[in-house]
């Protein structure tokens, strides 16, 4: 049986984990956001930036964490990041992170710049069916 202990989940991460690896802190701000302690994973994702360390895993999980705070603007700055990282990287064809940033946007009312984005989605991955759905659902805001 798997449990979903908070404390122990992040006591294993500290024991295997070396102290300054990004994946420690990609791992243990994603463990905080599924816990609901999004607050925790913004500071996590912001000590690791902090120290360096970045990552379009770190932006995305940060940016998630900002929409359930209702810090949309952060989150859509953060999203952004996570697009030039994927991009710098050359994954140009990752669709989701446009995908996120315009599901903020239509939040912010941005209608025609979340256009873009799922526009953008879907030409990357013409089968991202959830993107078509919120882009109707943009299209009637």
């Amino acid at each position: 049986m798997i449990t979903l202990n908070l404390r122990e989940n992040l006591e294993k991460l500290e024991q295997i984990l070396p102290p300054r690896s990004l994946a420690k802190y990609v791992f243990k701000a994603q463990i905080l956001y599924a816990a609901d302690k999004c607050k925790e994973a913004v500071e996590c994702v912001n000590v690791a930036e902090n120290n360096g360390l970045t990552s379009a895993g770190l932006y995305a999980v940060r940016g998630f964490s900002y929409i359930d705070l209702k810090e949309y603007e952060k989150a859509e700055k953060d999203f952004t990041k996570a697009i030039e990282l994927y991009e710098k990287l050359g994954y140009h064809s990752r669709a989701p992170p446009y995908e996120w940033r315009g599901n903020v946007r239509t939040k912010l009312g941005k209608l025609e710049q979340a256009l873009e984005d799922f526009n953008k989605a879907l030409s990357l991955n013409p089968y991202e069916s959830v993107a078509y759905n919120h882009r109707g659902k943009a299209y009637f805001k």
